[in-house]
């Protein structure tokens, strides 16, 4: 455990370093705006101006101002935080699916550029990421409850944190169906309990969607090839190519790793359209960023592809 601990102090020096000389842009300045209203009431009433947003991330932030003062820093602070939870949970996950050398994936995941954008904003989506990426862990761990809370909380952040679980349901019901009710009861209980908050906020939501509108299908691609990982079209391809050779690894030792691991991969994309679609919205690369914990888990695989030491059984959902 001494890597893991040396290697999230580096980062997170790095990222608390940086937070006071990044200037604030628009969009964090609107979050700020509404996570220092006056009342909670205020806050509520404000969070549902932004299309698709949700009040636990703006109510995360409201509690750093309370204990540290409204600055850049409390701002991006939560952010900063989540992506360390982040960061161990990709440990935590690489570890349950068997990889012999875990920090890999925790490395490519801090380093990659669009996670670490994201790392250093005062915007919610770096806290979603890290709900989505435990409730992943949970969900291998068979801890129903800490996964439908997890599941809540994500929805509660981002609400297309829930792709990923629904990437779970979709495996389950395809390689393990017997397995299925417990995690779908937790997911639904989840969804469940953020309806609420739907019903809500939907009207205000469809009245402050963007102008723009929808993205054209080939602007789609070409923005998922340039932006999906941060790196331009050469890191998309480079990264691909990793996770193409680990997946290969993993479907050779164990289908149900690969097929999973797969399925959290492309499961969201569609889901993503579908969501954007119904809702008139844009696409954005943020939209994507939770398809990058299983994209970086097989592209740490593929590094060490060449590896003479078998994976490690992974017990629970995968050994089927």
């Amino acid at each position: 455990m001494r890597p893991l601990f040396l290697t999230l102090a580096v980062y997170a020096l790095c990222l608390l370093l940086l937070l006071p000389h990044l200037s604030l842009w628009l969009d964090e300045l609107l979050n700020i705006i509404g996570s220092t209203k006056p009342t909670l009431s205020s806050l509520i009433k404000y969070v549902p101006q932004n299309s698709g947003a949700a009040p636990l991330g703006y109510l995360v932030q409201r509690l750093s101002f309370q204990l540290i003062g409204v600055s850049e820093f409390s701002a991006r602070l939560p952010s900063v935080v989540s992506s360390l939870a982040a960061a161990a949970g990709m440990f935590a996950l690489a570890q349950r699916l068997g990889m012999r050398r875990p920090l890999a994936a925790v490395v490519l995941f801090c380093v990659l550029p669009m996670q670490w954008r994201y790392a250093l904003e005062g915007r919610p989506y770096a806290m979603a990421l890290a709900l989505s990426i435990w409730a992943t862990f949970f969900f291998l761990q068979q801890r129903m409850l800490l996964y439908a809370l997890a599941i809540t909380a994500g929805l509660y952040t981002n609400p297309y944190s829930f792709f990923l679980p629904a990437a779970h349901l979709l495996w389950l019901l395809r390689n393990a169906p017997r397995r299925l009710p417990h995690p779908l009861l937790a997911a639904s209980t989840a969804a469940l309990l953020f309806l609420p908050w739907y019903l809500y906020a939907r009207h205000t939501w469809a009245t402050s969607v963007p102008a723009q509108g929808q993205t054209a299908p080939l602007k789609a691609v070409e923005l998922i090839a340039r932006e999906l990982v941060g790196a331009g079209y050469i890191g998309t391809a480079l990264v691909l190519l990793l996770a193409h050779i680990g997946w290969k690894r993993c479907h050779a030792e164990d289908p149900a790793r690969a097929s999973f691991l797969a399925a959290c991969l492309l499961v969201p994309f569609p889901l993503v359209l579908a969501g954007d679609a119904f809702f008139h919205y844009f696409l954005a690369a943020r939209q994507f960023l939770f398809v990058l914990p299983p994209l970086c888990l097989l592209a740490a695989f593929g590094i060490h592809a060449q590896d003479n030491h078998p994976l490690r059984t992974a017990p629970g959902p995968l050994a089927l």
